[in-house]
């Protein structure tokens, strides 16, 4: 028994780990964040109360279909239909949240302007009149296909975004 257990961790770990760790808590949190940059504490306290909860939920119902099933809950619950719809679902709400998080939070302007004929022109109203967010939309995007292309290199990218910045920020185009 203890050795089936072992030999089920890693394999079931992945369901858990890709629907706890990677996605329900970082709803959760975003969900909260207002809050808890208002300074309500509140903020803090919801997504843990919320995420143990929910975790126990799920943890509940996966517990019960393994005692009910035996060896076949595993087979179930890995190869079911109604899991990876759930596993999917689950995976765009969170890029969703991850697309508002990144509207919300990262501001990248420019303070470039000119004047044409007597009429002023600011770079930043006639990019937010296109499309607002432009800039920071560019910049997730960038670092997105960093990613996909060179690898998880957090360190590296963040080290290239300092740069970059530095640079544009000196000589006044951001």
């Amino acid at each position: 028994i203890n050795n089936t257990k072992v030999g089920l961790m890693g394999p079931l770990a992945g369901i858990g780990d890709a629907i706890d760790s990677g996605t329900v808590q970082y709803i959760l949190i975003a969900l909260a964040l207002p809050w808890a940059q208002a300074g309500n504490p509140l903020g803090a306290l919801i997504p843990w109360v919320a995420f143990v909860t929910i975790t126990y939920l799920y943890g509940f119902y996966f517990v019960r279909a393994g005692y009910s099933l035996g060896r076949a809950a595993v087979a179930e619950i890995v190869s079911g239909k109604r899991i990876r719809s759930i596993i999917d679902g689950l995976s765009v709400l969170g890029t969703f949240m991850m697309g508002v998080l990144a509207a919300s939070y990262v501001n990248v302007s420019t303070p470039l302007k000119w004047t044409i004929s007597g009429k002023e022109f600011v770079l930043q109203q006639i990019l937010d009149k296109i499309l607002p967010g432009m800039l920071p939309l560019l910049v997730v995007m960038s670092v997105y296909l960093y990613f996909s292309r060179k690898g998880l290199k957090i360190i590296q990218v963040l080290m290239w975004l300092i740069v970059i910045f530095a640079v544009l920020g000196f000589i006044g185009i951001l």
